[in-house]
C-alpha cells in the first residue's frame, strides 16, 4: 500500500487533507482516485489505513480505517556515517539506504573528501527531499534524519553496551569471522570511506572511537557500493 506522511496528529475520527508538493504528486504523477487506499503516518509516528474520499482542486481529503499494524518490528536503530562523493552518487546512498531502513544519515569529511563542505550543506534541503520521496516509495516507517556534515574526529565514541559501531576496512575482521549478537543492542553505526579510501590515522580514530574494523568483502566496492551493499546485510539482523 502507497505510504504518505503528514505534519500534524491524525485520529480515527478525523480526516487528513493532502495539499502542495504531495497533492500534485498524487493527482499528476500517480493519478489518484477516490476510493484509493493509502497508509498515512502523522507527526507522531502513528499509522493509518486511510481511503481517499474527495478531491479537489487543490486538496485531497483521506479518511482513517483503521489503524495500520506492522508484521515486523525493528530490533535497533542503524546510524550511517556517509562519504560526500562527485555527481548523484551521494544522493543514491540516501535513497537506497533509505529504501533499507537506515534510520539516520550524517555526511562525514575525512582527509580524501573531494567536495567541498559549504557546497554540501546547501543540498541539505535536497537530500531531505530524497529521503522523504524514498521513505515514500517503500513504504517505511518514518523519515530518516539527516545532519549537517561533520569532521571525522566530531564522530562520538561509543560508550554504551546497546550500540555498535562498524568501519569497513581492507584490514579489519572478516565479516564471517565476527560475533555478530545484536539481541542486545539498540543502535549499530556504520562509516564508510570516500573517494580514495580512510587513511590507517582515521582508521585508528575510529577504533579509539569503539568501532570495529570489518572487511565485508575481497572485492574492491565503489563507496555508494559499500554504503548500500553493508546497511542490506546489518539489515538482516533486525
Amino acid at each position: 500500500m502507497k505510504k504518505l506522511f503528514i505534519d500534524n496528529i491524525l485520529d480515527l475520527d478525523s480526516s487528513a487533507f493532502i495539499e502542495g508538493d504531495d497533492y500534485q504528486h498524487l493527482t499528476k504523477s500517480l493519478r489518484v482516485r477516490c476510493g484509493e487506499k493509502f497508509v498515512i503516518e502523522d507527526s507522531s509516528g502513528n499509522e493509518y489505513s486511510c481511503e481517499v474520499i474527495s478531491i479537489n482542486s487543490k486538496i485531497i481529503e483521506m479518511k482513517p480505517l483503521s489503524v495500520f499494524e506492522r508484521k515486523h518490528s525493528k530490533n535497533f536503530k542503524m546510524t550511517l556515517y556517509f562519504p560526500l562523493l562527485k555527481g548523484d552518487r551521494t544522493e543514491l546512498i540516501l535513497q537506497k539506504a533509505t529504501e533499507i531502513g537506515v534510520d539516520k544519515f550524517i555526511p562525514v569529511i575525512t582527509k580524501n573528501t573531494v567536495i567541498q563542505l559549504d557546497k554540501q550543506n546547501n543540498k541539505l534541503k535536497r537530500w531531505q527531499t530524497i529521503l522523504k520521496e524514498a521513505a515514500m516509495q517503500s513504504g517505511r516507517k518514518g523519515i530518516p534524519e539527516i545532519t549537517p556534515a561533520i569532521a571525522l574526529n566530531e564522530i562520538p565514541t561509543i560508550f554504551s553496551t546497546e550500540e555498535r559501531g562498524f568501519v569497513g576496512s581492507f584490514d579489519g575482521i572478516k565479516w564471517n569471522c565476527l560475533e555478530k549478537n545484536f539481541t542486545d543492542i539498540k543502535n549499530v553505526a556504520i562509516i564508510m570511506g570516500p573517494e580514495g579510501d580512510f587513511t590507517s590515522e582515521e582508521v585508528s580514530v575510529l577504533k579509539d572511537k569503539g568501532f570495529t574494523a570489518v572487511n565485508f568483502s575481497d572485492n574492491v566496492l565503489r563507496s555508494e557500493t559499500a554504503c548500500i551493499f553493508f546497511v542490506s546485510v546489518l539489515s538482516m539482523f533486525q
